[in-house]
């Protein structure tokens, strides 16, 4: 599999994808001084299609088809989005999804497949990679594919499926037990403001967003996916990010979800803080009037 940066047929005919090249200069990626920068991803062309993966993907993106985009192995499963994503298991305890990234909101109305920009898909990749790089769990994304089309670029990404997890939202709406103890609670925000010292924010913090390990009889281990960092508004800090993911708490509430202790609460948003009374006051402050008012008198 040979490199090429920029395929001479794909730049005649499409404008260059931003931030397309082999260097890697993205000065919106964090890059705090913790010895760990961001990597040169590996870039090949097949057709129009452009593929962007880090060196030890490579046998995963061949044995599964991704480069060329033809999968080379039978679908195992699918898991459900804006999509059916086909899920595929490349050998014991390694399944993969292969994501079609579509739209939402009322733009999808009227362009579902292609995007304008790449540049927040290859954010995505980068941010990924550095945070796994910074022991904060995450998922691993192999590769992103770019194909051009008449109004855009359709975006795929090979991502890899961690075994033994749901999202919080699934553990609040379970009503069969007490799914989200003190130390759970704890741990989540440990790591949300673990991921937030390291200057990172996430495009959309919600609790599909946060997956944790389902056995509650061994210590509490917590991913981030979805990061989105395209999803980012213009002067959101890490207090909106807090706000956001109660936003989505609250919405799980609406429908019958189990609310946590109200101790807990307090705890959560003190660990996400880091306990920094300036950043504490200021969530509590955003974050309660996100909840619905019963909520706030408990």
């Amino acid at each position: 599999m040979s490199a090429n940066p920029t395929p001479e047929n794909f730049q005649s005919k499409h404008p260059k994808p931003e931030n397309f090249q082999s260097e890697n200069n993205s000065s919106d990626i964090p890059n705090r001084d913790t010895g760990v920068s961001p990597r040169p991803l590996r870039q090949t062309r097949h057709g129009q299609r452009l593929v962007m993966f880090y060196p030890e993907s490579e046998t995963l993106v061949i044995e599964t088809g991704f480069q060329d985009g033809h999968p080379k192995v039978r679908q195992h499963s699918s898991l459900p989005g804006r999509t059916d994503h086909p899920v595929y298991e490349m050998g014991p305890n390694l399944k993969v999804m292969w994501k079609s990234c579509l739209r939402g909101g009322w733009l999808s109305l009227f362009n579902r497949r292609t995007y304008f920009g790449t540049k927040r898909f290859r954010r995505e990749i980068e941010s990924s990679d550095l945070l796994r790089r910074h022991q904060i769990p995450t998922s691993h994304i192999h590769a992103i594919s770019l194909t051009p089309g008449l109004l855009g670029y359709r975006v795929e990404m090979l991502i890899q499926l961690e075994p033994g997890v749901c999202s919080v939202q699934e553990l609040l709406e379970d009503s069969s037990g007490d799914h989200m103890e003190s130390d759970r609670v704890a741990a989540i925000a440990r790591q949300i403001h673990a991921f937030h010292e390291l200057g990172f924010l996430h495009g959309d913090l919600n609790l599909m967003n946060i997956l944790v390990n389902k056995s509650a009889h061994s210590p509490t281990q917590v991913l981030l996916v979805d990061l989105d960092p395209g999803g980012l508004s213009p002067g959101v800090d890490r207090i909106s990010n807090l706000a956001r993911l109660c936003r989505s708490y609250a919405k799980v509430l609406s429908k019958g979800g189990t609310a946590l202790a109200s101790g807990d609460r307090f705890r959560f948003l003190y660990h996400a803080t880091g306990g920094n009374k300036s950043l504490l006051r200021k969530a509590i402050a955003q974050c309660i009037s996100k909840v619905p008012e019963k909520e706030r008198c408990r």
